[in-house]
């Protein structure tokens, strides 16, 4: 018995298999890609936090600065600039790892003072005994400001309590908080309520500048504030530095 082979039914099996080998090829790729981007990132903070380590020479490591916390690379740049500007007055909404940062910064510069407002009691409290756990108590005040209902312009929001604010003008102000659970736009606030209390020159840095939130905090602060010149950072989180020129 003579057999005659179907070569339009093993075209059409050769074809699919080719397409299944296809499909699975680009995956892979898009997946080698993600972890390709994924260690370069990381790669990034490593190397962004042994720079960190060696600028500020504690005495014992800093606590992990991956996920809530901030990144390395911001850790960075907060060390940096205040290691270059020198300033006399820093504020902090929301305290954390970036605290100790900076209050050492501070001390390598001999001058100058950080005030930390952070709206949970309890983490307020953790911040004071870590702070003195690296004997940087002396450079750093931590203030626990609850949020409260603030009115903005015809916006309502939950904010720190602005009667635990200190007197005075600052030099360098970075903002992280409140957290984006408190309601959109949880960080414009600070805006209207201290951008009027920074001195010309002064700096200030917003973190998780990749959020849709942040973004738009951001172009309604161009709006209202254009005596301050914006720039992105391309970091982990992406971060807005605004830097007070003076009035226009």
């Amino acid at each position: 018995m003579h057999f005659s082979p179907n070569w339009e039914l093993i075209a059409a099996v050769f074809s699919v298999q080719l397409l299944f080998a296809l499909a699975a090829g680009a995956l892979l790729r898009r997946r080698l890609k993600r972890l390709e981007m994924s260690m370069a990132r990381e790669t990034a903070q490593i190397e962004a936090l042994l720079a960190l380590e060696k600028m500020m020479q504690l005495a014992q490591p800093l606590p992990p600065s991956r996920g809530w916390s901030a990144s390395p690379d911001l850790l960075r740049e907060l060390a940096e600039a205040t290691l270059r500007r020198r300033p006399q007055s820093v504020l902090e909404c929301g305290a954390g790892i970036s605290t100790i940062v900076l209050a050492r910064a501070l001390q390598r510069n001999g001058k100058g003072h950080l005030y930390s407002l952070e709206h949970d009691a309890r983490f307020a409290e953790q911040s004071r005994q870590r702070l003195a756990e690296y004997g940087l108590s002396d450079w750093a005040s931590i203030i626990h400001a609850p949020l409260v209902p603030a009115s903005v312009g015809s916006r309502q929001h939950r904010w720190y309590d602005a009667s635990k604010l200190p007197a005075g003008n600052f030099d360098l102000m970075v903002i992280d908080g409140p957290p984006t659970t408190q309601g959109q736009l949880s960080r414009y606030p600070a805006g209207p309520i201290l951008f009027g209390r920074l001195n010309v020159g002064a700096l200030v840095f917003l973190d998780d500048a990749r959020r849709a939130d942040e973004q738009k905090v951001a172009g309604l602060w161009q709006r209202e504030f254009p005596e301050f010149q914006q720039r992105y950072v391309k970091l982990d989180k992406g971060l807005l530095v605004l830097d007070k020129m003076g009035a226009k």
